[in-house]
């Protein structure tokens, strides 16, 4: 009868670990020199997680009120918990806040964002001064972070204006009681395209325009009007005086905007919004702002079309 080894078992162990001993020192020896050559990962500092971290803001008027937006962007590639965006100061003088100053967000996903909205009312017809705001938020590793939103300067009395209708006759007489400002411009515009361009803008800006004249000879334009509203809150009255004159048959001309109020606060305001106003372009029907792709698109003499309105623009209404 045939006799089995003994020492078998042993002996197959010993033949296995010939084998595999020189492949578990190669896979070592590897991965030693793997993990030496890898190089080291530094912390991420606070720096590199706020600047993932996008704050941008913007503000319009709806419905009489402004609606103030705080846009945060998560470009990181992890959550952020526990944001909150808080309004640190407004100009409470003239404006009041509806709701709550302070808005808090569960989270933000990687490429994800929020954008919280503030409702601010005004109190007053004159509307001037900056919103503060201040955006905090706790990243991955349980770390607090705060960024300063860019201030917002909130500047307007036109849009809370209404029109007021009176004969020349009264508005000579509301004048002799009111404070006054002026501003001339040089403006590089046709003065018959910033004169048709004027009869736009003020009704645009809630003026009651009350009496316009113009002259046109040979070689010089000249063309007043004169308009006539009221605020909203107050009941303040403001009226403009604006001039327009320039040769003929020149691309440049003179502004000269004249304001006058029953409250001096108003007069500055107003005057920088109806300058910004003559000197952009605005559709000349329903004066509403008109992208540069727009003009871009007039001077290519393409079709073109107001997006307010739908009003067909043409180059000779521009001077172009």
């Amino acid at each position: 009868m045939m006799q089995t080894d003994p020492n078998w078992l042993v002996n197959m162990l010993i033949a296995i670990l010939a084998v595999i001993t020189p492949v578990l020192i190669v896979v070592y020896i590897i991965y030693r020199v793997y993990k030496r050559s890898k190089p080291s990962v530094a912390p991420i500092t606070t720096a590199e997680i706020v600047s993932k971290i996008e704050v941008l803001r913007g503000c319009e008027m709806v419905g009489g009120k402004f609606e103030y937006k705080v846009k945060v962007l998560n470009e990181s590639e992890s959550v952020i918990n526990n944001v909150v965006v808080t309004i640190l100061a407004y100009p409470e003088d003239c404006m009041e806040i509806s709701g709550e100053s302070m808005k808090k967000l569960s989270r933000i996903e990687p490429n994800g964002f929020r954008s919280p909205q503030f409702v601010f009312v005004p109190t007053s017809d004159c509307v001037e001064g900056q919103i503060l705001a201040t955006v905090s938020f706790i990243d991955f590793q349980n770390q607090s972070h705060s960024i300063q939103v860019k201030p917002y300067v909130i500047r307007s009395v036109c849009d809370l204006l209404r029109p007021l209708d009176a004969s020349v006759e009264e508005l000579e007489v509301m004048l002799s009681e009111m404070s006054a400002s002026s501003e001339i411009m040089q403006l590089k515009w046709a003065p018959s395209v910033l004169f048709s361009k004027a009869k736009v803008l003020l009704p645009a800006k809630n003026f009651r325009i009350l009496q316009v004249e113009d002259g046109l000879s040979d070689t010089e334009f000249q063309g007043m009007i004169r308009a006539l509203a009221q605020g909203k809150y107050t009941g303040n009255k403001i009226a403009v005086r604006l001039v327009v004159s320039g040769p003929t048959n020149a691309d440049e001309a003179k502004v000269q905007i004249e304001c006058l109020s029953d409250e001096s606060a108003m007069l500055t305001t107003t005057i920088h919004e109806i300058a910004e106003g003559m000197d952009s372009r605005i559709c000349m029907n329903c004066g509403q702002g008109l992208e540069p792709k727009i003009i871009d698109a007039l001077r290519d003499k393409q079709p073109v079309s107001c997006p307010s309105c739908r009003t067909s623009l043409s180059e000779e209404m521009y001077g172009i």
